[in-house]
């Protein structure tokens, strides 16, 4: 198997499962809550999922953009070693939607040195 496959693999099922959501680090809300009344004196109940702390997003673009050209090197390496291009539809899809999202949070941290400027 490929590097390229397994280095997508890892950030495909690791990472950003869905790098082109608006939060892909914030797990999704239930439609749901089951909710059970606290006895009196108590302890009110949790929610199911634990708490994900915000990200900032220069940092989530700095992390993307090492990810990409961490891709590439891995290209670079199944070339090196005679690979084929192997990865799969499903992975090369998720590589797209990765520089997707890098593009637009490079135009997003654009429009805001921007705007601090002016």
């Amino acid at each position: 198997m490929c590097c390229v496959s397994y280095v997508a693999k890892y950030g495909q099922e690791q990472l950003w499962p869905n790098p082109l959501a608006p939060n892909p680090w914030i797990y999704p809300a239930p439609t749901a809550v089951p909710f059970t009344p606290a006895p009196p004196g108590g302890i009110l109940p949790t929610f199911p999922f634990p708490y994900v702390p915000p990200v900032d997003p220069s940092k989530l673009l700095i992390d993307m953009k090492e990810y990409s050209e961490l891709i590439e090197k891995a290209r670079k390496l199944d070339e090196l070693l005679g690979q084929p291009d192997c990865p799969d539809p499903e992975k090369e899809a998720w590589i797209a939607k990765l520089e997707e999202r890098i593009r637009r949070l490079e135009a997003a941290d654009a429009q805001r040195e921007f705007n601090e400027r002016f």
